[in-house]
C-alpha cells in the first residue's frame, strides 16, 4: 500500500514542462548518435577515396576469395557492369577484389574493368588451379614465372621488367622457405614452373599428362593468361597466385561436373534443386563427394589467403 502511494504522489511531480524537457533529451541523444555515424562514415569514405589502390586482384569465384575478405576490413560491396567489386583495406593498405567469372574472356574484361576504374598500383590473378604433375599437392600455393595459353601457344615470362615489380616480390616470396607450401623442399616454385591457360578441363589424369608433356606445364587454370595479358598491354605490373586444388589422379564424377554446370540457384532455384536432387537421388554417396569438393575448397582459399596477405605485407 505505501509502495503505491509513494508511486502514485512521485507521478503526480512529474510535470507536462519535465516530460517534454526528458523527451527532447532523448530525442537529442539519438540525433547526436545518428549524426556521430554519419560523420564516422563520411570520414572513412574520404579517406578511402585518398588512398591509393595498393593492389587489384581477379578471382574467378566467391569460392576462391572469401577466404581473404575476412582477413579484410571496411569492406564495401558493389556491383558493376554485372561484376561484384570488394573494396577495402588490408592491415593498412586498400585492396578490391573483383568477381570476374569463369572463362579467359570473363578473366580479361574484369581485369581491365578494374583497372580503368580503381587505377590499382598492381594487379593479381589469383585462384584455384589443376596439377598436370604428380609432386604438384593440393593445398601449395605456386607463383609460376611463365605462362602459356594452349589457344594460341603465346607464352609471358612474368620475370621480364615491367614497371615497379610485383613480380620481384613474388619472386622474393617463393624463394623463402613457406611454411604454408606442402611441398617446401620441392625446387623454388616461381624460378621453373609453367602453368597452362586452358579453353576446357581435362577430362582425364592421361590428358593432364599429355598438356604437361605438350607444353612444360605443371599447372592449369583457364583466366591467368588472359588477366596477364591485359596488363602487359596497359602498363600495369602483374603477378599470378594459385593454390592447386585438383590432383593429377583426381577425376571429379561426371554428375557433379554437371552439378557445377547446372544454373545457378539464384538465378533458378528450382531448376538448381532440381538438378541437385536428381543427382543425389542417381547417386546417394554424391552427397559425400560434395562435402568432400567444398571442405577442400575451403582449406585452399584459407592457405591461398594467407599467403597473399604475406605477399602483399612484403610488397
Amino acid at each position: 500500500m505505501l509502495n503505491r502511494i509513494l508511486q502514485n504522489w512521485l507521478a503526480s511531480q512529474v510535470t507536462p514542462e519535465l516530460r517534454r524537457r526528458v523527451g527532447e533529451a532523448a530525442k537529442s541523444s539519438i540525433r547526436e548518435a545518428v549524426c556521430g555515424a554519419m560523420d564516422a562514415a563520411q570520414e572513412e569514405d574520404a579517406e578511402r577515396a585518398r588512398s591509393e589502390v595498393w593492389c587489384g586482384l581477379v578471382f574467378g569465384d566467391r569460392s576462391e576469395y572469401g577466404c581473404l575478405t575476412d582477413l579484410m576490413n571496411r569492406v564495401h560491396r558493389t556491383r558493376a557492369d554485372g561484376r561484384l567489386y570488394l573494396d577495402g583495406f588490408l592491415n593498412t593498405k586498400r585492396i578490391v577484389l573483383v568477381d570476374a567469372g569463369p572463362g579467359s574472356a570473363a578473366g580479361a574484361a574484369a581485369a581491365e574493368a578494374l583497372i580503368q576504374a580503381f587505377s590499382p598500383k598492381r594487379v593479381i590473378a589469383a585462384g584455384f588451379a589443376g596439377a598436370l604433375v604428380k609432386n604438384m599437392r593440393r593445398g601449395r600455393v605456386i607463383l609460376p614465372k611463365i605462362l602459356t595459353d594452349e589457344e594460341s601457344g603465346q607464352t609471358i615470362d612474368l620475370w621480364q621488367p615491367l614497371l615497379e615489380g610485383s613480380a620481384e616480390a613474388g619472386k622474393a616470396d617463393a624463394n623463402g622457405t613457406d611454411a604454408n607450401s606442402a611441398d617446401a623442399n620441392d625446387p623454388d616454385d616461381a624460378d621453373v614452373l609453367t602453368l597452362l591457360s586452358t579453353t576446357s578441363v581435362a577430362k582425364s589424369p592421361d590428358e593432364k599428362r599429355r598438356r604437361a608433356e605438350k607444353y612444360g606445364a605443371s599447372l592449369c587454370d583457364t583466366a591467368s593468361f588472359a588477366v596477364a595479358a591485359v596488363c602487359r598491354r596497359l602498363g600495369v605490373p602483374f603477378l599470378c597466385v594459385r593454390v592447386i586444388l585438383d590432383e593429377l589422379d583426381e577425376v571429379v564424377p561426371s554428375d557433379l561436373k554437371d552439378l557445377e554446370s547446372a544454373v545457378p540457384f539464384k538465378e533458378n532455384p528450382a531448376r538448381f534443386l532440381g538438378t541437385l536432387f536428381g543427382t543425389v537421388k542417381r547417386r546417394p554417396s554424391s552427397l559425400l563427394d560434395m562435402y568432400k569438393v567444398k571442405e577442400n575448397a575451403l582449406i585452399s582459399a584459407d592457405t591461398l589467403a594467407n599467403r597473399i596477405a604475406r605477399i602483399l605485407t612484403r610488397s
